[in-house]
């Protein structure tokens, strides 16, 4: 009796210890509502940009006239930088994934639109990226070993990956959206022992195409904290429709995870594949997550699978 009295009171305090700890990391907030829907934010009225260098990219923020930036090659950021892209598109000249999410037909750019340099410290604001690559780290945006990224009111669509993070980095993300990204495994983010945080974010439509986390990869002994975010209608072939957790630490607080397919298990997890990491979720809802396994099968619920413990 003894035991099990310990065991409950040791539960309820890890439960009171995470909610005062994503408390303070993060500003008060109820339940996660969407994003702003995803729109392609080229038009035809505005004039294109190219260039191929920082300097090309900064005077063509800066001209009213311009409503598209096209880079040449990768924007490589080293040191300490600030970009506000005044609600501008910066893409690559052939973005992987077209406007519905679906690989694009014909040749795509294999690069990215950002690398961040190991070390660096970026703030991003106010910008839609679309990103090429062929590789795994290619895509939106790169973010190096040790780095830190600082995003604003940033959309990342159209990528062979929308957000690589590198050992030791992190990404902290507000009021950004990650969407219709496809890649192999991590199609929207891929954490590798960095740090992932968003608040007020989306993390939607993103396809992994052969294995786990069409969302969110997190592996390496990653950290994910979310807050009032909305991670839905995601889907991957493997492990983590929307999120595989590898030996990691995902934190979610009021947030909502919806309609994201996994197709390779019901243990696998529609929304969260445990994959021998630590999960906590406070305030937050899972709802119509599955395993589907193809064809004319029927779906199964699963909102969170234990694949591996």
């Amino acid at each position: 009796m003894e035991t099990r009295m310990e065991t409950s009171v040791f539960k309820r305090a890890l439960r009171v210890a995470l909610a005062l700890f994503m408390a303070l990391y993060f500003a008060p907030g109820l339940i996660a509502s969407p994003q702003k829907a995803y729109a392609d934010a080229t038009t035809s009225t505005n004039n294109t940009a190219r260039v191929n260098d920082l300097t090309g990219l900064q005077s063509a923020i800066g001209n009213s006239s311009v409503g598209t930036i096209v880079v040449s090659k990768t924007i490589s950021l080293t040191g300490s930088a600030s970009i506000d892209g005044d609600g501008k598109t910066i893409q690559v000249a052939a973005p992987y994934a077209d406007a519905s999410g679906a690989c694009a037909s014909g040749a795509t750019s294999g690069y990215s639109v950002f690398d961040i340099s190991p070390g660096a410290t970026v703030t991003l604001k106010n910008m839609t990226i679309y990103g090429g690559g062929t590789s795994d780290t290619a895509g939106g945006i790169v973010l190096g070993d040790s780095a830190i990224l600082n995003a604003d009111n940033v959309t990342i669509a159209r990528s062979h990956r929308g957000l690589s993070i590198g050992s030791n980095a992190k990404a902290s993300l507000a009021n950004c959206n990650i969407v219709r990204n496809v890649c192999g495994y991590g199609a929207g983010v891929l954490c590798d022992g960095g740090t992932l945080v968003m608040n007020n974010c989306s993390l939607s439509e993103n396809r992994s195409t052969s294995q786990g986390g069409g969302a969110i990869e997190i592996k390496s002994s990653g950290k994910f904290y979310a807050n009032n975010t909305v991670i839905a209608n995601n889907c991957s072939a493997e492990i983590g429709g929307a999120v595989n957790n590898y030996e990691s630490n995902v934190y979610l607080m009021n947030c909502a995870v919806t309609g994201n397919v996994t197709t390779s298990a019901a243990n696998a997890g529609g929304g969260i594949g445990n994959n021998a990491g630590s999960f906590y979720a406070v305030n937050s809802i899972f709802l119509d997550n599955k395993y589907i396994a193809g064809g004319n099968s029927t779906p199964v619920a699963s909102d969170i699978g234990l694949y591996s413990s």
